[in-house]
C-alpha cells in the first residue's frame, strides 16, 4: 500500500523521474508478489489485453455476483 500511495502522489505533478523511479517500486513488488504466488506476469498482461476497448462500467457490469 505504502508504494502505491507514493506513486499516487507524485503522478498528478510530480517530475518524471521520480514518476518512473516510484512506478518501478511499485511493479517490484507486484512482480515479487506474483512471483510467490507462481502467477505469470504474462496472465497480467492477458488480463489487461482482454479489458481493451471495455468500459470500466461495461466490465464491472459482466463480473458476477458477489454472495
Amino acid at each position: 500500500a505504502e508504494e502505491s500511495g507514493e506513486l499516487a502522489a507524485e503522478l498528478p505533478d510530480g517530475p518524471d523521474d521520480k514518476v518512473v523511479h516510484e512506478t518501478a517500486d511499485l511493479l517490484f513488488h507486484v512482480m515479487v508478489g506474483l512471483a510467490a504466488r507462481r502467477i505469470p506476469i504474462a496472465a497480467v498482461f492477458a488480463e489487461l489485453a482482454r479489458r481493451f476497448g471495455t468500459s470500466g462500467h461495461t466490465e464491472k457490469a459482466a463480473r458476477p455476483a458477489k454472495q
